[in-house]
């Protein structure tokens, strides 16, 4: 996920996963600047747009959603509302001139801004699984895995240097589903190493927990 270029828009922005031969994803935007968006113990909302299939693929993405935000670390908790004044938006579209800063390559992407809700994109013509349900045939991708990754970002982790995706899921290109690491559904020391030094621990680590941001 990150070749590097492109213009950094607002705070943060996240790795874009493009289409690139032999069925591998890189990127094509910077990694995440270190800038504190949502602020340690920050307690928001994300939706579904209508446009993300019902069903197993909302499960799968709300799976990676919450591995991210029950960790011990004071980073961002996010849970899902049908709202629409909610901090996160999921989208699921065919890539265009208005999404993912015009890329028309991508395959996932997330931004994080500080005057307006996270979007995290996912392609519509790319395979998607969740092990047992899929979008297409073909070579297909983890969406848990990948919304993982992407949530990653959102929380503010750049992509791990070091490309040992024993020690990492927010890497720089992912594996096709079925391949070693191409289901990579839990946060690695790295995630965690990152997520502590950039938002330290919990102060809340036994529910029930407040539900606004902590001071």
């Amino acid at each position: 996920m990150s070749a590097w270029g492109r213009r950094v828009l607002g705070l943060v922005i996240g790795g874009f996963l493009v289409i690139a031969p032999i069925s591998t994803a890189r990127a094509a935007a910077p990694d995440p600047i270190k800038s504190d968006v949502w602020g340690k113990g920050f307690t928001g909302t994300y939706r579904f747009a209508s446009n993300v299939p019902s069903g197993w693929m909302r499960s799968a993405i709300s799976r990676a959603i919450a591995t991210i935000s029950s960790t011990s670390y004071a980073n961002p908790t996010f849970r899902v509302t049908t709202s629409s004044t909610a901090n996160g938006t999921i989208q699921y579209l065919k890539p265009s001139s208005n999404s993912c800063d015009g890329d028309l390559s991508w395959r996932a992407c997330a931004d994080a801004y500080s005057d307006k809700p996270f979007r995290l994109w996912l392609a519509s013509d790319t395979c998607w699984t969740d092990g047992t349900n899929s979008t297409c045939g073909g070579t297909k991708y983890d969406v848990e895995t990948v919304a993982l990754n992407e949530m990653g970002h959102i929380n503010r982790l750049s992509h791990h240097v070091n490309p040992a995706y024993s020690d990492a899921v927010v890497q720089l290109t992912p594996y096709p589903y079925g391949q070693i690491y191409g289901t990579n559904r839990f946060l690695r020391w790295a995630d965690n190493d990152g997520l502590h030094a950039l938002y330290g621990h919990d102060p809340c680590t036994l529910p029930p927990c407040p539900l606004e941001p902590v001071p």
